[in-house]
C-alpha cells in the first residue's frame, strides 16, 4: 500500500500535477499492551510507568536466562518487581528508579566494549540508597531473598557476564 502511495507521488511529480491520484489510507499499527514473560506488572501500575523500560528489562531478563546467568536474572526481576509494586514510591520516582535498573539491565548484556563502568557504579550506588529509603521496606526487603545484597548480586553478575577482550 504504501509502494502504491509513493508510486502515485512520482507520477504526480513527473506529470506536475499534484494531488491528482487517489490515495490508499493506511491505519496506524495497534500497539501491544504490556505483557512481559518475566515481571509481574499490577495493571493499577501501567499508566503510570514508562513500559517500554519494563520492556526493556524484560527482554533483557529473557537473554540472561538464555545464557544461563540465573542469579542476575533474579536479582534484576526482584528489584524491578519491588519497585513497581511499592506503593510508597511515587510515579516519577518509579520511572526514574526503572530507567536505572533499564540501564543496569542494559549492561549487564552488553559487551566488554560497551560498558561504562563508572555509570554503573553510580547507578549501583543510587539504587543502594533508594532501597534505604522507601519507606514501607518492600524494596529494601527484597534484598533478603538473597545471601548477598542485591547490588552485589548484581556487580558480580555483571562480572560474570563480561566477555574476555579481543
Amino acid at each position: 500500500m504504501a509502494m502504491e502511495n509513493r508510486a502515485a507521488a512520482d507520477l504526480e511529480s513527473i506529470v506536475g500535477l499534484p494531488g491528482m491520484l487517489p490515495r490508499i489510507q493506511i491505519p496506524p499499527l495497534p500497539s501491544a499492551p504490556l505483557t512481559p514473560n518475566n515481571i509481574k506488572v499490577d495493571n493499577s501500575v501501567v499508566g503510570s510507568i514508562n513500559t517500554g523500560n519494563v520492556r526493556a528489562i524484560d527482554v533483557n531478563l529473557t537473554y540472561l536466562y538464555g545464557a544461563g546467568k540465573d542469579k542476575a536474572r533474579d536479582a534484576l526481576k526482584a528489584l524491578t518487581e519491588a519497585v513497581l509494586n511499592d506503593a510508597s514510591i511515587s510515579d516519577a520516582q518509579k520511572n526514574e528508579l526503572i530507567d536505572q535498573i533499564t540501564f543496569l539491565s542494559e549492561q549487564t548484556v552488553a559487551g566488554a566494549k560497551e560498558r561504562k563502568p563508572g555509570l554503573i557504579k553510580a547507578t549501583f550506588n543510587a539504587l543502594t540508597e533508594a532501597s534505604r529509603t522507601v519507606s514501607s521496606g518492600r524494596m529494601a526487603g527484597c534484598r533478603t531473598n538473597f545471601k548477598e545484597p542485591i547490588w552485589l548480586i548484581l556487580q558480580k553478575a555483571h562480572t560474570a557476564t563480561r566477555q574476555p577482550a579481543s
